[in-house]
């Protein structure tokens, strides 16, 4: 019989903090869950965040993948997002809405909200070097808190080999 678990984790970011590891969050998760097999399904739930399998090497991220960034999506460009005469969708009447349409659009190219990662032996099955990562794009000026949630099916045959 399958088990199926599902959780919600919390990452705080400081003010200009452009990702954060969580792979060991995420393999706590599962450490805690005591599941041997299967595959564990991770999203971050922000439209401005995206998660990216890759190096946690900081130079990398904050200075060359956020250089090549702010040349595609500067975040002083114009964006109709934030240009309220002309937006009518998803607007909060509780919120004054903030100037991040830059964000939004860095999110869309560079990674998606999920993945989907196989477990086996109780680990997460990746790449020597490769990491979960949480990539805020919207952390200008102020710390903030995002929603991340995992779930898990196990597969008790899953073996991860072909």
């Amino acid at each position: 019989m399958q088990k199926q678990k599902f959780r919600q984790f919390e990452v705080r970011q400081g003010a200009y903090q452009k990702y954060t590891n969580i792979t060991e969050d995420v393999q706590k998760v599962i450490d805690e869950w005591d599941i041997a097999n299967g595959h564990v399904h991770v999203m971050v739930m922000h439209t401005t965040c995206t998660l990216l399998i890759q190096e946690a090497e900081s130079w990398m991220i904050n200075a060359d993948l956020f250089r090549v960034l702010e040349e595609l999506a500067s975040a002083e460009g114009h964006y109709r997002h934030d240009d309220l005469s002309v937006r009518t969708e998803n607007l909060d009447p509780n919120r004054q809405e903030r100037k991040n349409g830059f964000a939004h659009v860095r999110a869309m190219l560079v990674g998606k909200p999920e993945y989907t990662i196989p477990v086996q032996d109780g680990k997460l099955f990746l790449g020597r070097w490769q990491r979960i990562l949480l990539l805020d794009f919207d952390t200008r000026e102020r710390i903030q808190s995002r929603t991340v949630t995992v779930s898990m099916i196990e597969n008790p045959k899953f073996t991860g080999e072909g």
